[in-house]
Order: structure tokens, then sequence, then C-alpha cells
């Protein structure tokens, strides 16, 4: 592997104090389909 992809192994704190073990994340696909306030909705479900 080439040495300027490591950093995206290595591990990360976030500020609320969660630990990622790399730096690859994906983020929610159904969040359209939430309520209003981010819970979960019955389409969701």
């Amino acid at each position: 592997m080439d040495k300027k992809f490591e950093p995206l192994f290595e591990k990360v704190t976030l500020p609320n104090k969660v630990e990622l073990r790399n730096r690859f994340v994906l983020a929610p696909l159904t969040h359209v389909s939430s309520n209003d306030d981010g819970t979960i909705s019955d389409v969701e479900i």
C-alpha cells in the first residue's frame, strides 16, 4: 500500500469521545425518510 494512504487506517477520536477504527464512514442512506426531529420513521423500519 502507498504510504500516503496510511492515515486513512489510523484511529481517530471525535469531539464526543467516540473512537473510529479508521476514517471510512458511510452517511445514513435513509435520512430523507426520517421524522423532522431526526428520529426513525415507520417508512425507515
